[in-house]
């Protein structure tokens, strides 16, 4: 377990936002993924990814529990999902049946570079912070406090607002 402690003034002060029970399944890409459609189902494209260590595990999922929100993944700053996942070594995976720039992502599809973060959103393992509208653009440093004694782990994130722009209008008729 780790206490999740934020600070919005660059690390004078901490406030407690949460505990998380278990690590998250994350890794790096092994691989660009080529741009792709953002409203239809990718069976072109693959993604290889290798996780942190050998104990993460993808799973492949129906297409109907994919739709409904299964295999939900960050890779770099585009959202997907994905309905295979096929082991190709110990510790990596080969994803395909893509659904591509998924929550407002679609401006990063095709800006991907190996070597890129991947981590699998369990909505278990998560919790939300949400920031005042006010706080777009500025800087908040996050601290992991392990009860296992382990370093304290810290990471800064500067929310951009992208929750907060309108959704793309569909079915325009003139």
């Amino acid at each position: 377990n780790a206490d999740i402690d934020v600070s919005a003034d660059e690390g004078d002060s901490y406030s407690w936002v949460g505990t998380i029970s278990a690590a998250s399944v994350m890794g790096v890409t092994d691989q660009t993924v080529a741009a792709g459609p953002a409203h239809l189902w990718d069976w072109r494209s693959t993604l290889e990814v290798t996780m942190l260590n050998d104990a993460m595990w993808l799973d492949s999922r129906p297409a109907a529990a994919v739709l409904a929100g299964a295999n939900l993944a960050l890779v770099g700053d585009e959202i997907i999902q994905f309905a295979e996942a096929t082991p190709v070594a110990p510790g990596r995976f080969r994803l395909s049946g893509l659904l591509r720039g998924r929550r407002g992502s679609e401006a990063e599809i095709g800006r991907h570079a190996v070597g890129e973060r991947f981590v699998l959103f369990d909505m278990d393992r998560l919790f939300a912070f949400d920031p005042p509208v006010d706080a777009t653009a500025r800087s908040f440093q996050f601290r992991a406090s392990h009860r296992s004694g382990a370093a304290n782990s810290f990471a800064t994130i500067v929310p951009v607002g992208r929750a907060l722009q309108s959704l793309a209008p569909a079915q325009l008729r003139l």
